[in-house]
């Protein structure tokens, strides 16, 4: 007697595949169990949405943006050129028809329809954005995301900023594909390629008057480039980009129109602060930053006297959360290794930056009652974010300690000279260790998989090129391991591979600090945002 196989309900929840394929799905991510054991792509339903064939749209109430029929727009494999493409569409998904979900987004910006025609395959990269992506290219928010509210009304009028956001999407996509890696990547390349010279073109035009919209755009639109770079692998070029969208930012605040734009504006001076902040740990050579720069970019007045005399509350930064002025240290403590040795009077000059790091960070202006918590921020984000800014105070007493360490060598081994040195090191109130365990302690209660996760990365990168403990050291790889696996970003991956080979020379060669020469010797131009 044959057995009949039996079908299960097709259901609002579980993967993508089994839904297609009517089976009961464990809702494990990034992967299930079944599509594990069956080594089939396993595309999460969260992302994507998918309407079986010959049953009505009408059934699944969601939101779908009136675009223009869909014509085949491939994105180029090279500048100036259109070629075939191979389809975004999962082989598990193929005979079904595609729908955008994009009923998550708040009603004021939810898309009302493209003012261009758009291809099926950029109306799926553009949902994986939406659903997926914009929540994880963010550290801190509460109902609103910049990379919502910002990006998706103007994506429905910028094929530039569409472009952008598809070969990031395409990229990051790639990173969880099984068997469509390099297809992923082919079309983030074809995406990227276009962006860049549609760009190019649109640069001649900025120079104009009322020509605030298009630099908006481009603005956008490089921050997006910038964020290609560090996704695929962190190392190379990403800094062109950051120095582009300085120069529009400059552009835009100089003739009038920033004003008018101060959510636009307030983001790009985010994304700067925190990248040039956080390249500080891994560039060669970093400069110097001036006190009133420092208070500019911390966002709070420098020359107050305590917190408590600052009435204003500052807003939560979508990238740093209440962090933003120990990042903004973090560069000021990095740039004294790139004060002149040769000159006699650094010892004083040390000790004039190490007072003035040391009365802001008496301050401790990043705790919640310092913010303006935005709306729908949950009172355990709340937690999360003060963990990871102690987690970065810490950080910034680790880096004290090492630069000190780093330039009194440079000085020589003079008896007198390492006296004078050992006074700054008394000058610290916090050991070494103790700032490095107070890392690890933080570390700890941030959970795997938040949103506030991805913002350890340089606390953990710190704490392995410092720490001499076997057991911080494994508790750090293990975490960035994680991170790699949760945010897929592939200047995680290039930071995991650096950090395994300090770990492996500082096994060999006890108390070896010398990853900063490690890092020269690998011509990487990381970054650990």
């Amino acid at each position: 007697m044959s057995r009949r196989i039996r079908l299960s309900a097709w259901t609002r929840t579980g993967c993508y595949t089994c839904k297609r394929r009517h089976k009961k799905c464990d809702e494990q991510k990034p992967r299930c169990l079944v599509c594990t054991r069956l080594n089939l792509e396993c595309v999460q339903s969260d992302a994507f949405c998918a309407v079986p064939a010959g049953k009505a749209p009408s059934r699944r109430k969601r939101a779908t943006p009136q675009a223009a029929p869909f014509e085949p727009s491939p994105p180029v494999n090279s500048a100036g050129s259109r070629g075939p493409v191979p389809p975004l569409h999962d082989k598990a998904g193929e005979g079904e028809e595609e729908c955008l979900t994009l009923s998550r987004l708040p009603s004021t910006y939810r898309p009302k329809g493209f003012h261009f025609d758009i291809s099926q395959p950029e109306c799926w990269l553009f949902q994986y954005y939406v659903e997926r992506l914009s929540g994880l290219l963010v550290n801190a928010i509460g109902h609103d995301n910049p990379l919502q509210s910002l990006i998706v009304p103007r994506v429905l009028s910028s094929p530039l900023l569409l472009r952008t956001v598809c070969a990031v999407s395409a990229l990051h996509r790639s990173s969880y594909a099984q068997d469509g890696e390099t297809k992923y990547q082919t079309e983030a390349t074809g995406y990227y390629v276009r962006a860049l010279s549609d760009l190019r073109e649109h640069v001649p035009f900025l120079h104009g008057k009322n020509n605030s919209v298009l630099l908006q755009t481009v603005l956008l639109s490089s921050i997006f480039l910038c964020k290609y770079e560090i996704i695929k692998d962190g190392v190379t070029n990403w800094r062109r980009h950051l120095k582009g969208i300085e120069s529009f930012c400059q552009l835009l605040g100089g003739d009038g129109s920033a004003a008018s734009i101060p959510d636009v504006m307030e983001f790009a001076q985010s994304f700067i602060t925190y990248h040039k902040g956080i390249a500080s740990l891994t560039e060669q050579g970093a400069s110097a930053i001036r006190h009133d720069e420092t208070a500019r970019d911390a966002g709070h007045d420098a020359s107050a006297a305590s917190p408590s005399g600052n009435s204003v509350l500052q807003p939560v930064d979508p990238y740093m959360g209440f962090s933003k002025c120990l990042i903004v240290l973090l560069r000021q403590v990095m740039g004294l290794l790139n004060l002149n040795s040769d000159r006699r009077d650094i010892l004083p000059i040390v000790a004039l930056e190490l007072q003035h790091i040391l009365g802001l960070l008496s301050r401790r202006n990043w705790t919640a009652e310092h913010f303006l918590i935005p709306n729908g921020m949950t009172q355990e984000t709340i937690a999360r974010l003060e963990h990871v800014s102690r987690a970065y105070e810490n950080a910034v007493h680790a880096c004290l300690h090492s630069v000190i360490e780093e330039l009194s060598a440079r000085e020589g081994t003079q008896q007198e000279v390492w006296d004078h040195w050992d006074g700054l090191r008394g000058m610290l109130p916090v050991s070494k260790e103790a700032a490095l365990t107070g890392c690890i302690d933080d570390i700890r209660l941030v959970p795997c998989d938040s949103p506030e996760e991805a913002g350890l990365l340089p606390v953990l990168f710190i704490v392995a090129c410092e720490t001499d403990s076997p057991e911080q050291m494994m508790t750090v790889l293990q975490r960035v391991t994680v991170l790699e696996a949760h945010v897929g970003l592939g200047n995680i991956r290039y930071a995991a591979a650096l950090l395994r080979e300090v770990w492996s020379r500082r096994m060999q060669l006890r108390q070896w600090h010398g990853w900063r020469g490690l890092l020269a010797t690998t011509n990487w131009d990381l970054i650990i945002t």
